[in-house]
C-alpha cells in the first residue's frame, strides 16, 4: 500500500493535521470504539451491509448509524471517483447473488448483478497497482464504455475471461462462422458439380455417356464425404424421409410376390435401402440397382447389408436400358430426371416405361416448381448456380406431362413443402388384348446380366 504523503509529512504531527486538513469524523462526537468497527464493517463486506444490521452490531440508535453509515459511503465513493488508470488494466466479469429460486440460471439471470472488475497493472501486465469493482447493466460493449467515464480515458487493455464475451460478441462470432461455412459449402458443390462439368466441356475429347455425370457421383472418396443422411436431408429442405416414406408406403400397399423391382440409378441416403427392406416384407423375388457408375453400385452395396442376397447389381445406363422389357413390377427413380440433359430425360422415361410389365409402377421423386414465391425464387437461383438442368422440369420437361403426352399411363402426383417437391405414381396401363396383369418373362436375361457385377 503506497504511503499517504499528505499524511506523513516529516514533522507533522497527527494534531497539527487534523488542525490543518481535517478528517471525515472531526465534529463527531462518536467515540472511536464506535466509527472504527463502523468503517471496518462498511468497507470490508462485500454484500453492502444494511444501517439495520450495523445497528445491531455497533448497538446504537438507527438515527447514529444512518448518518455514520451515510457519512462513511459518501467518502469511499469520494475516494473512487478520485482513481484514474494511467496505465494498462485487466477487466473481467463477475455475477454476485443468486439465492432466490427459480430464476434463470447462470449468466444474465435475473437473480444476480453483473460486476466490472478492473485491476490496473504496469506494461508488462504485471504488478498490479489498484483496483475498482463497480456494478453495470451487462458485461456488453456499451456497458463497459460508460464505465470507462468513471475509471479514466487512458484504459489501453480490456483481457475478459471466457464467460465475460458479451451476447452481442457471440452472435457476430456465429454470425461469421456461419456465412463462411455456408459459402464455403456452396464453393464446394459449385466445383464438384456444375463448375466440373463446365471445365469437362472446356476440355478436349468427344462426349461420352458420362460426360454429365458429376464429379461428386464417380469419385468413391466424394461418394463418402457427401452421403451422409443429415447433409443430404439438409439439401432436400429436411423432406428426404418424408418423399423416402411416401414411396414405401405405396410399395407397401402392392402384393410383388413372384415379381421384381427396379431401382434406377443410386441416389444418396437411405432410400435404397428402405426400398429393398418395403419390397422384401412384400414378398419381392429380386430387386434390381442399375446405375451408370460403377463405384456409385458398391457404395449402395455397402448401404444394404443383410439384405443384399435378393438384390443384383448392374451397371447399365437409365436412358438405354440392355436388359429385356417388362421385366419389373415396380421401378423407382429417385431425383434423377434433374441430373439429365434436356433430350436424356425423355429417353429416361421411355426407358422407365418399357422395363415395366404392363399394370406396374412408376414411382417417381423429383422437384416441382414451388407454390410460394420465396422457396420459387430461392430454387431458381439454386437450379441456376448449380444445376441449371434442373429448372426444365418446371415447365417443359415436367415429368407427369411427359408421362401423359407419351400415353399409356395413369398417374397420380403428390406434392410436398409448399410444392417444393413431388412423387409421382404412375401405373402402365394393361396392354390390349392381356388381362393376366404383371407379366414375368424368363430371367435368365436379367441372372446374366446381374452376375456380370463382382460380388
Amino acid at each position: 500500500m503506497r504511503m499517504n504523503r499528505v499524511q506523513f509529512q516529516e514533522g507533522l504531527s497527527m494534531t497539527q493535521f487534523v488542525a490543518q486538513y481535517g478528517t471525515g469524523f472531526e465534529a463527531t462526537r462518536l467515540p472511536s470504539a464506535i466509527r472504527s468497527p463502523a468503517i471496518h464493517l462498511l468497507s470490508s463486506t462485500t454484500t453492502n451491509m444494511a444501517a439495520l444490521q450495523l445497528k445491531r452490531h455497533l448497538e446504537v440508535r438507527y438515527r447514529t448509524v444512518r448518518r455514520l453509515k451515510h457519512k462513511v459511503t459518501g467518502a469511499l465513493m469520494q475516494r473512487k471517483e478520485r482513481i484514474r488508470f494511467n496505465a494498462f488494466a485487466q477487466v473481467s466479469e463477475a455475477c454476485s447473488g443468486g439465492g432466490r429460486h427459480r430464476g434463470k440460471p447462470r449468466y444474465g439471470s435475473e437473480n444476480k448483478q453483473t460486476l466490472v472488475i478492473a485491476v490496473a497493472t504496469d506494461a508488462n501486465l504485471h504488478h498490479p497497482g489498484c483496483a475498482v469493482i463497480e456494478p453495470v447493466r451487462t458485461f456488453d460493449n456499451e456497458a463497459v464504455s460508460d464505465w470507462k467515464r468513471i475509471v479514466g480515458k487512458s484504459f489501453l487493455s480490456t483481457v475478459p475471461d471466457d464467460r465475460g464475451l458479451s451476447m452481442t460478441t457471440w452472435i457476430v462470432g456465429l454470425l461469421y462462422l456461419l456465412t463462411f461455412f455456408v459459402l464455403s459449402t456452396c464453393l464446394f458443390f459449385f466445383v464438384v458439380t456444375r463448375g466440373a462439368l463446365v471445365l469437362r466441356g472446356w476440355s478436349a475429347g468427344a462426349p461420352n455417356e458420362k460426360s454429365h455425370v458429376y464429379p461428386i457421383y464417380s469419385d468413391m472418396w466424394l461418394i463418402k464425404l457427401v452421403d451422409f443422411q443429415p447433409v443430404i436431408s439438409a439439401i432436400l429442405l429436411l423432406q428426404y424421409r418424408t418423399l423416402v416414406s411416401r414411396i414405401v408406403s405405396e410399395l407397401r400397399q402392392l402384393d410383388l410376390h413372384g415379381k421384381g423391382l427396379l431401382i434406377t440409378s443410386c441416389a444418396f441416403g437411405n432410400v435404397i435401402p428402405r426400398v429393398v427392406k418395403a419390397a422384401t416384407q412384400v414378398g419381392v423375388e429380386r430387386v434390381l440397382v442399375a446405375d451408370l457408375i460403377h463405384n456409385e453400385l458398391m457404395h449402395a452395396r455397402s448401404k444394404v447389408g443383410d439384405l443384399n442376397g435378393r438384390v443384383h447389381y448392374i451397371e447399365d445406363n437409365a436412358t438405354a436400358m440392355q436388359q429385356p422389357g417388362g421385366i419389373v413390377a415396380v421401378n423407382v427413380m429417385f431425383f434423377l430426371l434433374h441430373e439429365l440433359p434436356h433430350h436424356l430425360k425423355l429417353k429416361a422415361l421411355n426407358e422407365a416405361g418399357r422395363m415395366l410389365a404392363p399394370g406396374g409402377k412408376l414411382l417417381l421423386a423429383e422437384f416441382h416448381r414451388p407454390d410460394v414465391w420465396v422457396l420459387r425464387a430461392m430454387s431458381w437461383m439454386y437450379f441456376t448456380v448449380f444445376e441449371p438442368l434442373g429448372l426444365a422440369l418446371w415447365s417443359t420437361h415436367d415429368p407427369l406431362a411427359c408421362l401423359e403426352k407419351m400415353g399409356g399411363w395413369t398417374c397420380e402426383r403428390s406434392t410436398f413443402f409448399f410444392g417444393n417437391f413431388q412423387v409421382i405414381v404412375a401405373t402402365k396401363q394393361l396392354a390390349s388384348g392381356r388381362h393376366d396383369g404383371l407379366c414375368k418373362p424368363s430371367p435368365e436375361p436379367f441372372l446374366r446380366e446381374a452376375t456380370n457385377f463382382p460380388s
